[in-house]
């Protein structure tokens, strides 16, 4: 009887454990959360936000996907980049396209919200200067 309980306990123990790490946010890298914020720029626009910073102000303003249309106007896509500049990795340069010129070279800080591993985040966008509005999200 007391081999059952232990063989039931570590069942429930393997169970629990497999289900805290299916659960737990899968790591994403600066590169991966620039790519993943331009596919969905050029897709419905609908998750865009979710590339953000959360603890930002005006993270709550950018879930509309109609905030990225003043920078990124619909119909000008696809958005491109290049010249991505890690160096320092919290603060990412890169040059921006549209679908017809480049739009110039845009600065974007990068925050890592991750506990256990790496969850990199968009904390600022700032477009490159003379521009009407420089700052993009902040």
């Amino acid at each position: 009887m007391e081999t059952r309980k232990r063989i039931a306990l570590l069942i429930v123990a393997a169970t629990a454990t497999m289900l805290l790490f299916s659960c737990a946010l899968k790591s994403t890298s600066i590169d991966e959360r620039i790519s993943d914020f331009f596919t969905s720029l050029n897709g419905d626009r609908t998750d865009t936000y979710t590339n953000l910073d959360p603890s930002t102000a005006a993270y709550s303003l950018a879930k509309p996907f109609g905030f990225w249309d003043t920078p990124f106007p619909v119909g000008s896509e696809p958005y491109t980049y290049s010249g991505l500049n890690t160096t320092p990795s919290s603060d990412v340069t890169m040059t921006i396209s549209d679908k017809t010129s480049s739009m110039g070279v845009y600065h974007f800080v990068m925050v890592n919200i991750g506990t256990t591993s790496d969850n990199w985040v968009i904390s600022d966008i700032q477009a490159p200067p003379g521009g009407s509005a420089s700052t993009i999200f902040h």
